[in-house]
């Protein structure tokens, strides 16, 4: 219904709801629950540790810059975030390494840690610093991109054999 007098036509405003969703990785709003057609509304998304922030979704409207105008109609958006990635940056200290870096997967974990080779050296595995550091397995959680270092042992070389030896073996592990 409308209020008329004279000229003047005053007619209640329509609100509708503004309905806002997560994927489960974050939390999200509104700065309205309900508006009016034409209303500007501002979403904010907050990811939870270890996610980012990916994009809006609505088959309503179209958001942009985290904001939207209100339709004459109920809209839902949900916030849609992704797990960070890093990269690790294999460096073989004087060695050489395939792949040169790898990207982490779920649980900011690499999916494999390749091994370096060295002639005359002997792998003893990936630590965090180039001297020293502290060893690196498969189950390191990496939460920047980082690079790890090889380390070895050697060089190895028949000289340094007890006199009398002529003769070695050498098992794959030893």
């Amino acid at each position: 219904s409308s209020l008329t007098d004279s000229n003047v036509t005053i007619s209640p405003a329509c609100y509708a709801t503004v309905t806002v969703e997560n994927d489960g990785n974050g939390s999200a709003s509104a700065d309205k629950t309900s508006a009016a057609k034409g209303d500007t509304v501002t979403l904010t998304a907050t990811p939870n540790t270890g996610y980012h922030f990916k994009e809006w979704q609505s088959s309503d409207v179209t958001v942009s810059g985290d904001a939207f105008t209100m339709p004459e109609k109920d809209v839902t958006v949900k916030a849609v975030f992704e797990e960070n990635t890093y990269t690790v940056t294999f460096d073989a200290n004087g060695g050489t390494v395939t792949p040169t870096s790898g990207t982490t997967v779920v649980g900011g974990k690499l999916s494999s840690l390749p091994v370096p080779t060295r002639s005359s050296y002997s792998f003893v595995g990936w630590y965090t610093a180039a001297s020293g550091g502290t060893k690196i397995t498969a189950e390191k959680v990496y939460t920047a991109d980082t690079a790890i270092y090889a380390h070895w042992a050697g060089p190895l070389s028949f000289a340094d054999l007890p006199t009398g030896v002529s003769d070695i073996t050498v098992s794959e592990g030893d």
